[in-house]
Order: C-alpha cells, then structure tokens, then sequence
C-alpha cells in the first residue's frame, strides 16, 4: 500500500480516537448527573426490554423518534444499566461524526483542489470536529441529536460520490442514510430542503444532469 495513504488513514484513525477519548473520558463524573431528557431516554429504554415493545416513536415527553431508545435499550440489555451505556449511543454518533466530516470533506474539496490538498482539508475539518467543545459537549449527553451530523454527513458523502463515480449503489447507500435520518431528531424534517437546494446547482454544474442522474 501507498505509503501516503497508510500516513491518511493512520492520522484520520487518530483523530477519531482523539474525538472518542474526549467524549468518554470520565463520563461517569462530567458533566455531573444526568439532565432530565436523558433520564426519559433511559426509563423508555428501560420499559422497551421490560415489555418487549420497541417503538418507532415514544410519546413521551412531547414526543421523541424511536432509534435513539432502542439503541440505548440494547445497551442497557447487553451490557446493563449505567451512566456509560445510558451515554454509549451519544458518544458512538458523535465519534462517528468526525469521521463522516472527514470523508465529506475530502469528497468536496477534491473535485476542485485535488487529492492532496482535499484531504489536508478534510484532515483539518475531522480534527476541529474532533475538538470542537459543542460536539464534545453534546457527544457527552444522551441526547438523539448526536445522531443526525453523523447521518447527515454520512448521506451526502455518499450523494456527492454517486454524483462522481455515476454508480447506483452509491446513491442506494446514501438515500439508505438519508432515509435513516427520519427517526433520529425532528429536526430531520427539514434536511430535505438542502436536496431541494442542490438539485438546481448541480443541473447548473452539470451538463445533462437529469439525464444522467434521473
């Protein structure tokens, strides 16, 4: 293997474990207790295995998408009920968040700088979403939010590089993704606005677009 791309993949491997030391580290003690969000997550978590019953969506408290709680509960099933399986979920999509910034990234900036400079940017986008104090923040708390940048970025790395490479399963694997998102958090409702965004830009960038990529 290119010696270049063993130094890439060590130095994204590196900053992914870098994100996930500093979402985990001490996550019995900070922040301190759990907000009252997570505790809903974690009794809906614990009624599901209690019953059986895995919902699409809890009715609890004002309503919540169903994946986030699953997940949870399935911690909580294989590994019992403690802070860190309560927060596993949280600190696992926003771990995975570095990594989707970092294939995005690279997705983007390569078409336009090419492949050395593309990756020293995405590089530089992983590493900042690595340490960014929202994201470790947020990576912290059991909050279903933490699902939807990873979704999200995951989605439209594999959009734009079906739009590159013109293979199905590229944009199978991104509308998969997309599709996903529905049940992570309500804010999802408006992430189809950005396609609706994009579809007159890319038939503006790209010479018989629709017919190529209908």
């Amino acid at each position: 293997m290119d010696k270049r791309k063993v130094k890439i993949y060590l130095l994204v491997f590196l900053i992914v474990a870098l994100g996930f030391f500093l979402r985990i580290y001490k996550i019995n003690h900070i922040p301190s207790g759990i907000y009252p969000d997570e505790a809903m997550n974690g009794e809906d978590a614990y009624k599901a295995n209690d019953s059986g019953n895995y919902l699409l969506y809890y009715p609890n408290n004002e309503g919540r998408e169903g994946l986030f709680m699953n997940l949870i509960a399935l911690c909580f099933k294989f590994s019992g009920i403690s802070i860190l399986t309560l927060k596993l979920p949280a600190i696992i999509f926003s771990t995975l968040s570095i990594w989707g910034i970092y294939l995005l990234a690279n997705e983007l900036f390569f078409q336009y700088l090419g492949k050395e400079r593309a990756r020293r940017l995405a590089l530089i986008a992983a590493f900042l979403t690595a340490v960014s104090f929202w994201s470790i923040n947020f990576g912290r708390i059991s909050f279903r939010a933490n699902m939807l940048p990873a979704v999200l970025s995951f989605a439209f790395y594999f959009l734009f590089r079906g739009v590159r490479t013109q293979k199905w399963w590229d944009f199978a694997l991104g509308g998969i993704l997309f599709g996903l998102g529905m049940h992570t958090y309500t804010a999802w409702r408006i992430a189809p606005l950005i396609l609706l965004f994009l579809l007159p830009i890319f038939m503006l960038t790209r010479k018989s677009f629709l017919k190529k990529y209908w």
